[in-house]
């Protein structure tokens, strides 16, 4: 039964249904009829008596009595009433059968008439039934076929359109997945089924082309490094040969083992940033920890100061709680906002920065802000692109691969928050830009009272 189609196991639900019902229904119209024979069958006796009073020869011997001259053959042998047909004592009493079957002469009319009646009563009862049962049955099987038929019409109508939906599902393939399906406007199940099936579609169509995407991002990730690898590795390789075809000039030979240990540098910042971004994008597990962060952002401000001596570093926590905490993974955090110092190092022309954090109501942020610096809007919407450099970078001369707002990014999505860019914006008098990090409140751990 396992591999019967749907149409063939609803038919066989359909006909053990109708059996259940036109079984116990035909019994209890049996067994009422019966009753209502048994009381009610009175005016279709007269002609059935008469048959008997026939056929056992019941002549009139006298005033009030009758005289059987073919007694019916049960009636033998005598006082023997286990012959008696079945039922026949419940309606007559033993004594008057017996009487009946013994005469061979004059009886009381009464008695005859009560037996014969009796013998009437079940005959035509049982030919009452007999005729019921041979009509219910007929009744029955026609009754079934037209359900049967009914059923198969219903059926097969309610089943159309899934069939024409499981054709229309089996065409598609990987290519043609923004293709949908015609969804029936029955307002049942079936139009339940088309649209589901649409909107896994398009949740298949949407999760396709973010494959491709990534494949895409991959490749061209792929291909950027290669091209930003080769470049200070050619330069290597061309110090190192120019350093093994050098005179014996220990000028000559300090100037191009420093320029191959720039690069080799440059190399190794260039191959350690791009583990980050590639452990980042494979879901790198964070080492979370509470961390206060009013000490801890400026401890951050002295070590940048050293970093950057001819700056001027502020940090401005608004209205941040002293003892405010975050839940978050202090090393990656670190690395994202030395990142952001080191950009608007670069960039800065008013020699102050200021690190701030803003505490709102569902949302902590944290971020330099640039007195000064403007950013066009075409650059902003590009700026944590991997190895987008702005143009100002190459008018600079800067170094650089433009991999360090790409990682703020990474450990911002690691850590589930988003990254920001406003430009130009006002604080404390001074128009520059504010880049940072918003962190959702599920890493704001609560302040204690």
């Amino acid at each position: 039964m396992n591999n019967w189609s749907l149409r063939n196991k609803l038919l066989l639900g359909l006909l053990i249904v109708n059996l259940l019902v036109l079984i116990p229904m035909g019994a209890v119209l049996y067994w009422r009829v019966q009753n209502f024979a048994e009381v009610g069958i009175n005016p279709l006796l007269e002609p059935r008596i008469q048959q008997l009073f026939e056929k056992f020869q019941v002549v009139r011997s006298g005033p009030g009595e009758l005289t059987i001259l073919r007694p019916p053959s049960w009636c033998t042998p005598s006082n023997n009433s286990d012959t008696l047909p079945q039922g026949l004592l419940e309606q007559v009493r033993p004594e008057f059968v017996q009487e009946f079957c013994n005469s061979s002469f004059s009886l009381d009319a009464q008695v005859v008439v009560r037996v014969i009646s009796a013998i009437a009563t079940r005959e035509t009862i049982s030919d009452v039934l007999t005729d019921l049962r041979g009509t219910y049955l007929i009744g029955a099987a026609l009754l079934l076929l037209m359900a049967t038929a009914v059923g198969l019409v219903l059926v097969n109508q309610g089943l159309r359109p899934l069939e024409r939906i499981s054709a229309r599902a089996a065409q598609l393939k990987s290519d043609s997945l923004s293709e949908r399906l015609d969804v029936p406007q029955t307002g049942d199940e079936v139009q339940q089924v088309a649209l589901s099936i649409n909107a896994m579609l398009a949740r298949l169509e949407a999760g396709f082309a973010q494959l491709k995407l990534e494949e895409s991002r991959t490749r061209q990730f792929a291909a950027d490094a290669s091209h930003e690898l080769r470049t200070p590795v050619t330069a290597l390789q061309g110090y190192l040969e120019l350093l093994a075809r050098a005179p014996d000039n220990a000028d000559t030979r300090a100037r191009l083992l420093a320029a191959s240990r720039r690069e080799g540098e440059r190399i190794n910042r260039l191959i350690a940033d791009l583990l980050t971004i590639t452990r980042l994008d494979a879901g790198e597990s964070l080492q979370l920890q509470n961390l206060e962060l009013a000490p801890w952002l400026e401890h951050f401000a002295e070590r940048a100061r050293d970093f950057a001596p001819e700056h001027r570093i502020l940090v401005n926590l608004g209205n941040l709680n002293p003892t405010q905490t975050l839940s978050v993974d202090a090393e990656r955090l670190e690395q994202a906002i030395w990142n952001l110092v080191s950009n608007a190092v670069k960039y800065g022309d008013a020699k102050v920065l200021e690190l701030f954090a803003n505490h709102n109501q569902d949302s902590l942020e944290l971020g330099v802000f640039n007195p000064g610096a403007a950013i066009p809007t075409e650059v902003q919407s590009r700026l944590f692109e991997r190895f987008y450099r702005a143009p100002s970078a190459f008018d600079r001369g800067l170094k650089g691969v433009g991999l360090g707002l790409s990682i703020v990014q990474a450990i911002a999505t690691a850590h589930k928050a988003s990254v920001f860019v406003r430009n130009p914006t006002q604080r404390q008098g001074s128009v520059g830009t504010e880049i940072g990090i918003q962190f959702s409140k599920a890493h704001i751990v609560p302040v204690k009272a």
